[in-house]
């Protein structure tokens, strides 16, 4: 894969379960990391959706074949959450793992990420 095409950013989101104060079971989203990709243009037609026409906002990216993403991942791509449709493809020959996934229209709940607390030094004197 030439690096030159990988012109996006994306990021990486994981779930983590935590129980909260009442008990419940809380998914939230914490930041895996961002990687760079490209923008791989399919023809999506019109699906006939529960008798409703629908037209799916899905998008296919590419990235290096290192990247770790899993099953259950959100991707932040343009400012958008998308969910993957599939698992992710790995391609030995182009070197490149594709991302089939569709935009969430549910509420993403995202672990704050930590401050950087800078160092402060006394001078004795």
């Amino acid at each position: 894969m030439r690096a030159a095409l990988l012109k996006e950013i994306v990021d990486v989101y994981r779930p983590t379960t935590t129980t909260n104060g009442l008990g419940e079971q809380v998914t939230t989203y914490t930041k895996v990391n961002s990687y760079r990709a490209r923008v791989v243009h399919r023809s999506h037609n019109r699906e006939n959706f529960e008798g409703d026409i629908h037209y799916p906002n899905t998008q296919s990216l590419q990235l290096r074949i290192y990247v770790d993403i899993q099953d259950n991942d959100i991707i932040k791509f343009q400012e958008h959450y998308y969910r993957l449709t599939q698992a992710p493809l790995r391609d030995r020959d182009l070197q490149c793992t594709t991302l089939e996934m569709e935009q969430t229209l549910e509420d993403i709940t995202l672990t704050p990420e930590p401050e950087e607390q800078t160092e402060t030094t006394e001078e004795n004197g």
